[in-house]
C-alpha cells in the first residue's frame, strides 16, 4: 500500500511535461522506503522516471517515512522541507539532491 504512493508520484511526474522539463537532466536514484517496503525511481536525462519495486543498488538518497506523510506531502497537507525538519520523515545520502524534488511536489499539487 505505502510504495503505491511512491509509483503514483513517478506516473504523475511522466504525465507533465511541464515537470519533466524541470528534471531534465538531473540523473538521479531515488529510493523510498515507505512503512518498510522499499521502491525507488530512476530519473532520466529527459526529465522522464522510472519506478521501480526493491531496494537500489546506489541510491543517490533514500527518502523513509510512513504513507500517512508520504500523502500528505505529495497533497500539499504537509510541505516538504518543514516536515523533514520536524523529524516527520528521514532522508539518507544526499539530502541537498532531495531539494530539487520539493518544487516538484508543490507543482504535483496544482
Amino acid at each position: 500500500m505505502g510504495i503505491e504512493k511512491i509509483k503514483e508520484f513517478a506516473d504523475a511526474i511522466n504525465a507533465r511535461d511541464d515537470v519533466k522539463a524541470k528534471l531534465k537532466n538531473w540523473n538521479k536514484v531515488a529510493g523510498y522506503t515507505v512503512d518498510g517496503e522499499d521502491c525507488y525511481i530512476v530519473h532520466t536525462a529527459d526529465g522522464s522516471c522510472e519506478y521501480h519495486e526493491g531496494k537500489p543498488e546506489k541510491p543517490n538518497f533514500t527518502m523513509i517515512g510512513s504513507t500517512e506523510i508520504f500523502e500528505k506531502m505529495f497533497t500539499g497537507e504537509e510541505d516538504a522541507q518543514k516536515a523533514y525538519f520536524a523529524k516527520k520523515y528521514q532522508i539518507t545520502g544526499d539530502v541537498m539532491g532531495t531539494m530539487k524534488l520539493i518544487p516538484i511536489i508543490k507543482m504535483m499539487k496544482q
